[in-house]
């Protein structure tokens, strides 16, 4: 499974700094406090980068479960460093492992989580939200089931290709994972 958050990075440089304190004790452990520290960010993209990645991981988990309950505390974020221009970790939520990844893009910020051992999500970035798009040789068209769950699907009746997918916006663009 596969989640992934966008968020539009001036919109979390706003506030005090007793704000953004208050926001960190609430929504991330003491040891997630440490690992975002250790980036060496502003105090707000820090809390943006693990706002981010625990809520992409969030989808991709949920999505499995079909359940919607989201405590922020619930899901812990193990492991984080740098790794040239993106973010790497792994984080837990009721005893599975997720891989995570974000990069910052276009004064965006992009999160992918997906389950340890899987194959790493494809994703796209743009302004119109997705529909139909080419890839790697096919027409793929992004849509939700009756139940609401985002797939990409091949558009040919030639060859099958079908694949949960995760979709999230902000500050105007879009971005799927696949």
């Amino acid at each position: 499974m596969i989640g992934n958050d966008l968020i539009a990075l001036a919109t979390w440089s706003q506030g005090g700094a007793e704000r953004l304190e208050r926001y960190r004790r609430k929504v991330f452990h003491r040891e997630e406090r440490r690992l975002l520290s250790e980036l060496a960010l502003p105090l707000a993209w820090q809390n943006a980068l693990g706002w981010s990645l625990k809520e992409a991981a969030y989808k991709a988990h949920y999505r499995q479960r079909r359940g919607r309950l989201f405590a922020p505390l619930s899901l812990a974020i193990k492991s984080l460093e740098k790794e040239g221009s993106t973010y790497q970790g792994a984080l837990l939520i009721e005893g599975v492992y997720y891989q995570l990844s974000s990069e910052e893009r276009r004064e965006m910020l992009h999160s992918l989580a997906w389950k340890a051992g899987a194959r790493r999500p494809v994703w796209r970035l743009q302004k119109q939200r997705p529909g139909f798009f080419w890839y790697q040789g096919k027409y793929l068209r992004f849509y939700k089931d009756e139940a609401g769950v985002p797939w990409v699907a091949s558009f040919d009746c030639d060859e099958q290709y079908s694949s949960p997918a995760s979709l999230s916006h902000d500050g105007g663009l879009h971005a799927w994972a696949w």
